[in-house]
């Protein structure tokens, strides 16, 4: 079909349309349309002849096609607005209202899906359509997992259709997001529904099992877990929350019973026997306390989590000093980590204990082991001498023999604790910097700042031991292997062959290819930058000064473990396995809580740092140094000028009361950003604080990318907006326009912003509502520059607004301005003699 021909067909089609007659029209555009029948436009023009005519069923099915066409030339928006166009005549389409779901869907407009499912599910339903509904239920479930009456229907249809299975999975799953609502005592009722239908499932048993907790059903939790263990008495998990529910219950022998069965199937279960020990001292059953203990310390040696049984044995001795089993165990978990003082000193506690009880033979054999390390001291060769003579009195006296070796003779040198030998060293501000920015999950500037330490000073074994567990954590096994290669060189320097060892064993495992054969540990660490002879110059160390903490156990195990700290804060260890359950918090010193305040202060954090100094103030509130850290903050106190830099969502989108005449009315207060940072507020005079390696750790803080997702949200809503606005769907539009500024930030001179204004405006003009046009165009020209075309726009459509308000003298004011500026733009001179001819108003 030539141009002119087609033309011409249109041009009469559109005259027979001004002459109302309707049918001629349809009769032109049926010829284009089949000349050209991907014409979308004029199919859509066809489709709103027949509805004019009250013909729905031939105008949707020319709508169908219009769709169709957008769908193939992935016009996605547009073909919502045209399906919503076949639904407002047809609503009761399941196909139509499949589709919008599914494209809905497909564009992330997850709740838009679910509304247009649940219409399709009714649908089906009233058709009697079980089957079909049950497949759209499952895709909400996609969509929303945490819907709970979804869940709850599904399993019920499922286990109709008889699949227990999934019938299973939604019970669950319904559960799951009972318990995460707070809705603990819902979530039982949906847990029980699962576990009748499987009584072994883990997943569904634990899940009761916690809300049990929450709710305060113990008892009933433990007399089910009972009859699960029963059925499955060789499940370790099932024995372990068996322990769990009796210690709840007060059942302690119970519970350990359960926990130490559990163990001898699972010895990843020696988490749960650290709870009972620590609730046995609480009951002052010491003697079965270390019972759990003796259990696990082979376990405890092997993975190098000795810290807490220490712990655990000197809590029963500061209660109960004399207890013997308490410092056996100690003994052993000294002498198998190498610790030979510490060692030494229990073994000195345990034999001046049997000496008072009268036991001099049980005491002879702790003093002969100090005398195997220490053959030199005559204090214990005396001591041998009176036990010996009490505990045989009718023997001659055999002094203990003599054994090569000294000290090393009897510690092992197994392990020497995951973080060696750093207890001697202050930790740096930096070091303490690191953790904290792993606290915060920001690994990659934690492992910069590492790196950066390492080029430093190559000889710092605390930056190597975090490089090897942040390596280790993110499995990477040639470069911890390295660093396990210096920290052994570096050791070896100082004259510790039993670290040395242990690095040397561990790199092997790590890399065997690398650390494998006879390797120069000299050359290796000087190729590296170490000068190993300023390291065994300075290998004699000072002792850490009381009060001072070492960062570089439990808490970087947690950071690099977890990702995260436990809710207990920084530097809180787990006692036992279960979630959420800690020790109090070990209690930093004074220094350590101040460089914790410059580290908020350099990354921006104020509110964390003023937290941070209002609680050191609380105990120490003649600090010296608490001024000039609130002089640091004094520019940008929580709640200061700084604040109104951004726009609140609360303040811009509130509606008010309605009008008079019951239009709804939007209240906008729109603030210069550029302005807003003026003053002696701005922040600037801090600026020279930050320190250069966290400058760009605050761009990434402070940038566009936490916005990115916001400003994705609003093209979408958008443009299906324009696709309902050119629909002449303008309540939908409305709702979309207004939904995509909710999601962003609105600043001065924001494009995207200032363009979703004008739609609002324009919309709302077509709506006859001058008010809410009002609003919208003042919002917008507070956005804009005055000499921009947007301003003009905004000004002709606010006059316009004016007068169909009758506010004559408003809208001259508005055009008066606009033909000062621009005396040819649009009909603006037209409507001034209009309006300077009709009455006034305002």
């Amino acid at each position: 079909m030539t141009a002119d021909s087609k033309a011409k067909l249109l041009e009469d089609a559109e005259r027979y349309v001004l002459q109302g007659k309707v049918h001629l029209a349809l009769a032109e555009y049926q010829k284009i349309v089949e000349l050209d029948p991907d014409d979308v436009l004029i199919l859509n023009t066809i489709g709103d002849l027949y509805l004019r005519q009250k013909n729905v069923a031939e105008a949707n099915r020319f709508f169908s096609r219009v769709a169709e066409a957008y769908v193939n030339n992935n016009f996605f928006l547009k073909a919502i607005a045209v399906y919503k166009k076949i639904l407002s005549s047809d609503p009761d389409c399941i196909e139509v209202n499949s589709t919008m779901a599914s494209l809905y869907a497909k564009h992330g407009l997850g709740m838009d899906a679910c509304r247009q499912y649940q219409r399709v599910i009714e649908l089906l339903e009233r058709e009697g359509k079980v089957r079909e509904s049950l497949e759209i239920y499952e895709k909400i479930v996609e969509i929303d997992p945490l819907n709970v009456e979804v869940r709850r229907k599904l399993a019920q249809l499922h286990l109709g259709e008889g699949n227990r299975d999934k019938a299973l999975q939604h019970w669950v799953g319904a559960a799951q997001a009972q318990a995460k609502a707070g809705d603990a005592a819902a979530a039982l009722v949906s847990y029980r529904d699962a576990i009748e239908l499987d009584a072994l499932n883990l997943e569904a048993l634990k899940g009761y099992f916690d809300c049990a907790l929450r709710t305060g059903e113990v008892s009933a939790a433990r007399e089910l877990l009972e009859q699960s263990v029963a059925a499955a008495p060789d499940n370790p998990d099932l024995r372990e929350m068996l322990g769990r529910a009796c210690m709840e219950t007060g059942d302690m022998e119970a519970a350990v019973n359960a926990y130490q069965v559990a163990f001898s199937l699972d010895e990843g279960c020696y988490q749960s026997l650290f709870a009972a020990a620590a609730t046995l001292i609480e009951k002052e059953s010491y003697d079965r306390a270390i019972e759990c203990l003796d259990r696990i310390v082979p376990t405890l040696i092997a993975r190098r989590e000795t810290g807490r049984a220490v712990d655990l044995c000197e809590q029963i001795l500061e209660k109960d000093p004399g207890h013997a089993p308490s410092m056996v165990c100690l003994a052993s978990i000294h002498s198998a980590t190498g610790d030979s003082v510490c060692c030494q000193e229990v073994y000195d506690r345990l034999a001046g204990h049997y000496m008072d009880q009268g036991s001099p033979m049980e005491a002879l054999e702790f003093i002969e082991k100090i005398l195997r390390s220490d053959p030199g001291s005559e204090k214990h060769r005396k001591l041998h001498y009176e036990a010996f003579t009490a505990a045989y009195p009718d023997v001659p006296y055999e002094p203990p023999p003599e054994e090569p070796g000294g000290a090393s003779a009897e510690s092992s040198t197994l392990l020497a604790g995951e973080c060696g030998d750093l207890s001697g060293d202050r930790p740096s501000e930096n070091v303490v910097e690191v953790d904290l920015l792993l606290n915060y999950g920001l690994k990659d500037k934690a492992l910069s700042l590492l790196e950066n330490l390492e080029r430093r000073n190559p000889c710092d074994k605390e930056v190597r031991v975090r490089l090897l567990s942040f390596y280790k954590s993110e499995d990477r096994p040639a470069q911890a292997a390295e660093q396990c290669l210096l920290l052994a060189a570096l050791y070896r320097a100082e004259g510790n062959e039993a670290f040395c060892s242990n690095y040397l064993a561990e790199a092997g495992q790590l890399d065997p290819v690398a650390a494998g054969g006879d390797v120069d540990l000299d050359a290796y660490a000087r190729s590296r930058g170490i000068d190993l002879e300023a390291v065994a110059a300075r290998a004699e160390r000072p002792t850490t000064p009381p009060g001072e903490v070492d960062l570089s156990g439990d808490l970087l195990e947690a950071f690099m473990a977890e990702g995260s700290l436990p809710p207990g804060g920084e530097g809180a260890v787990m006692v036992d396995a279960e979630p959420g359950t800690f020790a109090p918090p070990a209690v930093k010193s004074l220094e350590e809580q101040f460089q914790e305040v410059d580290f908020y202060i350099r990354l921006g954090f104020e509110e964390e740092a003023h937290s941070k100094l209002s609680e050191i103030a609380l105990a120490h509130p003649d600090h010296p140094e608490l001024a000039s850290r609130y002089e640091k903050l004094s520019g940008s106190q929580p709640g200061g000028e700084g604040d109104s830099a951004q726009l609140s969502e609360g303040m811009l989108f509130e509606r008010p009361e309605e009008a008079p005449d019951g239009e709804p009315q939007e209240s906008f207060e729109i603030v210069d950003i550029d302005a807003a940072g003026d003053g002696p507020g701005d922040g600037t005079g801090s600026a020279g604080a930050y320190n250069e390696m966290f400058a760009d750790l605050m761009d990434e803080v402070h940038s566009p990318e936490s916005q990115a997702a916001a400003r994705a949200a609003f093209e979408e809503r958008f443009s299906l907006g324009i696709a309902y606005r050119d629909m002449d769907l303008i309540d939908d539009a409305i709702k979309e326009f207004e939904a995509a500024l909710k999601g962003i930030e609105m600043r001065k001179g924001d494009p995207l912003a200032i363009q979703c204004c004008g739609m609002l405006s324009t919309c709302f003009l077509k709506k006859n509502m001058p008010r809410s046009v009002i609003r919208w165009c003042q919002t917008g020209l507070d956005l804009t520059e005055p000499s921009s075309h947007e301003a003009l726009a905004f000004r002709y459509d606010m006059g316009v607004a004016h007068s169909l308000a009758g506010s004559t003298d408003r809208a001259i004011e508005c055009f008066d301005g606009i033909f000062n500026q621009d005396p040819g733009y649009r009909d603006v001179a037209q409507r001034i003699d209009e309006l300077r001819g009709g009455p006034k108003g305002g």
